[in-house]
Order: C-alpha cells, then sequence, then structure tokens
C-alpha cells in the first residue's frame, strides 16, 4: 500500500492513512486511538443532568468537515460544529482539532429528535483548544 500516495490524494497525514488502512483491514475502531479518555468530575454525569451553559472536558471521537464529535461521558457523544470552534473562520477542521484530543466544551443545546437527545456544544466561550 503506497500510504504516501494516499495521503496526497486524501490530504491527511500519512500515519492517519495507515492508521485507517489497517483499521479496515482489522475491521477496528480507530476513534480515539491514542487512549485519552475524557477528565470526568467525582460525580459521574448522566445525560438528563445537562443543561445549557455547562463547561465540560471532553475527548474528541471523531472529526468530519462539519465539525466533530466530542465524548463528555454520558455514553453519546454530542456535536461540536465547525462554526462554533472559534471566534474566527475556520476553512480546514482539521487543522484546529484531532481525534484523541481533549477539548473544554460548553453545551449550547440539549434536546430531544426522534426519542433521541442531540447535544451540541461551542468552545468559543471555554478555554482554547
Amino acid at each position: 500500500m503506497d500510504y504516501k500516495k494516499m495521503s496526497e490524494e486524501l490530504k491527511i497525514p500519512v500515519e492517519k492513512c495507515q492508521q485507517i488502512y489497517e483499521a479496515l483491514e482489522n475491521k477496528k475502531d480507530i476513534r480515539a486511538t491514542e487512549g485519552v479518555q475524557p477528565f470526568f468530575k467525582e460525580k459521574s454525569i448522566n445525560i438528563a443532568d445537562l443543561q445549557v451553559g455547562m463547561i465540560l472536558q471532553g475527548v474528541v471521537n471523531n472529526v468530519a468537515e462539519f465539525g466533530a464529535f466530542i465524548d463528555i461521558g454520558v455514553h453519546q457523544d454530542g456535536l461540536l460544529h465547525k462554526s462554533q470552534i472559534s471566534n474566527r473562520f475556520v476553512k480546514n477542521i482539521h487543522d484546529v482539532i484531532k481525534v484523541g484530543q481533549r477539548v473544554n466544551v460548553e453545551v449550547t443545546e440539549v434536546k430531544e429528535v426522534n426519542g433521541k437527545t442531540r447535544i451540541s456544544f461551542s468552545t468559543k466561550n471555554t478555554d482554547k483548544l
């Protein structure tokens, strides 16, 4: 496998290409492969306890062009939309946020949609990424 060529075509790091290829070959989940876990407060948080304005620490589980999925320890990832990452325009989300990275997020929305709870975050009013 020519990881360098794949890296150039996909515009992602060579190491990530190798990781993706090996994960697909072995049918493994590559999200948060560095083993970084969210830092949880002494008292565990439940999804029902989430309130708009809460600042929590989480771990980036996946990054897509439109945003990142953050694990805050409530057994459901929330979305950090690209527009909520910075007060400045983010052209390439992969330049500012990476899988496995710890981030402080502010809960901006918790709502029920079709029987599922949807969680949205922002990092604009928290410590920098």
